[in-house]
């Protein structure tokens, strides 16, 4: 990740740097606190108990018994006084930082995820395709996290100088001569945990990818649930879920192995460390060069410094992971925002009256292939266009180019005369009203589905929308407010799609794009339906798309498509007798009554 890359996540830093200038000021003043805790201690044994309380230089032998036990008495009370401030001082700088610190942390991790969220919901078609449904939703989760962890890191990766420089000073100014016990024990941690990064960091990519394929796979299982039990298909999925949680269980199992060694070394140093202070100490005792206390504090300076080299490892060694998670937010970060078109002066004032696709052609990613070309189409307002044909033959793909979900490959889209390409997602949205294939409703009630994106819509008009589909039993104030499940599950396939047009209907579009819309409707209700939306849409565009003749047949034009290419277009008579294909579908479907 390039430091210029890193400039996006500084926003983070900055909108929180005085929670975090005040985070670092209390974990100083914490860690201080532990520092002094060690001179306490050797006080309290070689002036406390060895000397009764008189400092060194003081002869203590010219005093009565009680009054050495009364003076001992006095300096413990003192002394452990002034342990149990610091302790208290200690604590209370530590749980300030800790709620500056998850202050700063719930902050992050929110500013992130509305960033990502938006910019998701920005992102070019191509871009979301690419990616997949399931690596956004890891990296819109498990991966902010771990960013959040290494923004976090810079706060954190100042305490273990701190604690080396301050535990280096007051070890070598209580004993130098075993200054290289310190060395030895500083250097034993880092390489431990450096061993084990290096071992389980190519380990962490390969991780975070099971982990975006995981979660396809029960995305995929488990809204398919239903197709799975009517097959009888329940042990081959579970052999697929296991094959894939046992690989994603394994690669974690390995990394979690790897550190589980972490803390049984780092108490094998920390044991080794107390024993050589504790030899090499009593022969300075013996020696007359050293004091018990001066051991004792020594051992304690030593455990520090060696936790803070630890510390400084951990946190190094695990900003490659961050980094990795980091480089997976950017990728949606840096995806260029659909809504970032500029807008001509003309784009302004469109109204959806006139739409043109000149030579347009479209091929998905790195196909070979175009998906649709060499359309060339032209609908006026009023007019109602039907387009079928064969499956995958582009009908799908000439309305997402309208929508703007994709930019044509070559040639151009425009919406009266103003090239598309020129024209905002939210002028689009104001402009064309969308009914895909598969109906989607979502979790609330019908009036705030059939609001979604218009929430000033007033109920009379969602009643007419309602009688225009024929769902005339919700058209009331009771009914509006019948609750949706989440898809829509509540309600039949025949109900969702008249739900989802009377969504389109209600908005007051200029253009509508129906797309299969009418397929799991029962031939009298779709027949009644195109009739009362054709009366009610009479001054808009309307584009048809269906596999049914029934359905187009009494629309103003009709488009006939195969293998990417519009092969014919005219009224259902002309068709009849110009195009083969058209006829032919028209004989399977209608029999002789055409």
């Amino acid at each position: 990740m390039k430091i210029k890359d890193f400039k996006k996540f500084f926003k983070y830093i900055k909108t929180n740097k005085f929670g975090m200038l005040w985070t670092v000021i209390f974990m100083v003043a914490a860690q201080s606190c532990a520092f002094a805790m060690p001179a306490i201690m050797a006080n309290i044994v070689d002036i406390g108990i060895k000397r009764y309380g008189f400092e060194i230089g003081v002869d203590f032998s010219c005093f009565s018994h009680e009054i050495l036990i009364s003076n001992q008495f006095s300096y413990m009370m003192e002394m452990g006084a002034k342990m149990i401030f610091i302790t208290l001082a200690s604590v209370m700088f530590s749980v300030i930082s800790r709620r500056f610190l998850s202050k700063i942390s719930a902050e992050i991790s929110s500013g992130m995820r509305s960033d990502v969220y938006l910019k998701v919901l920005n992102m070019p078609t191509n871009e979301v395709d690419k990616l997949s449904v399931s690596s956004l939703i890891t990296r819109a989760t498990n991966d902010i996290e771990h960013v959040k962890s290494l923004i976090l890191m810079s706060i954190h990766l100042l305490m273990p100088p701190f604690m080396a420089l301050v535990g280096i000073y007051m070890a070598l100014r209580t004993c130098a001569k075993m200054s290289w016990i310190i060395a030895f024990g500083s250097v034993a941690s880092v390489g431990a945990v450096f061993v084990c990064l290096k071992l389980t960091l190519p380990k962490m990519r390969i991780s975070q990818l099971l982990n975006d394929r995981f979660n396809m796979i029960v995305r995929e299982r488990l809204s398919g649930m239903a197709i799975t039990r009517a097959f009888g298909n329940n042990e081959y999925e579970l052999e697929k879920f296991k094959k894939c949680n046992s690989e994603f269980t394994d690669i974690s199992f390995f990394i979690n192995k790897v550190f589980a060694f972490i803390m049984p070394a780092l108490s094998t140093v920390m044991n080794l460390i107390s024993v050589l202070i504790i030899w090499l100490g009593a022969q300075e005792i013996a020696n007359m060069n050293m004091r018990v206390g001066d051991v004792m504090a020594f051992t304690q300076y030593s455990v520090l410094i060696v936790m803070s080299f630890f510390m400084f490892a951990m946190i190094i060694g695990s900003i490659p992971r961050a980094v990795i998670s980091a480089n997976r937010i950017l990728e949606i970060l840096n995806c260029k925002d659909e809504n970032l078109k500029y807008e001509t002066a003309n784009s302004k004032n469109i109204s959806g009256k006139l739409i043109e696709f000149k030579n347009v052609c479209f091929r998905y990613g790195e196909a070979e292939e175009f998906a649709v070309k060499d359309i060339n189409l032209s609908v006026k307002s009023g007019q109602r266009i039907g387009i079928i044909g064969p499956t995958g033959c582009g009908k799908s793909t000439v309305f997402r180019l309208l929508l703007g979900e994709y930019i044509p490959s070559r040639g151009e889209v425009f919406i009266d005369g103003v090239n598309i390409k020129n024209i905002s997602r939210a002028q689009l949205s104001d402009i064309v009203g969308y009914v895909p294939q598969e109906p989607i409703l979502f979790e609330g009630t019908v009036a705030s589905n059939l609001r979604f994106g218009r929430e000033e819509i007033s109920d009379k008009m969602l009643f007419e929308a309602l009688d225009i589909v024929q769902m005339n039993h919700l058209a009331n104030a009771e009914g509006i407010e019948e609750c949706v499940q989440i898809g829509g599950s509540n309600f039949s396939g025949g109900e969702r799609q008249r739900l989802t047009l009377a969504r389109a209907i209600a908005l007051s579009k200029k253009v509508y794009i129906l797309d299969d819309s009418f397929s799991k409707l029962d031939f009298a209700t779709d027949k009644k339906l195109r009739k009362n939306l054709f009366e009610a849409l009479e001054d808009a565009i309307v584009l048809l798309v269906s596999q049914r003749i029934g359905t187009i047949k009494d629309c103003d034009k009709i488009i006939v498509m195969d293998g990417g290419k519009i092969i014919s277009e005219g009224t259902h008579e002309e068709l009849l007798k110009s195009c083969e294909i058209y006829h032919d579908i028209a004989k399977l479907q209608l029999g002789g009554n055409f």
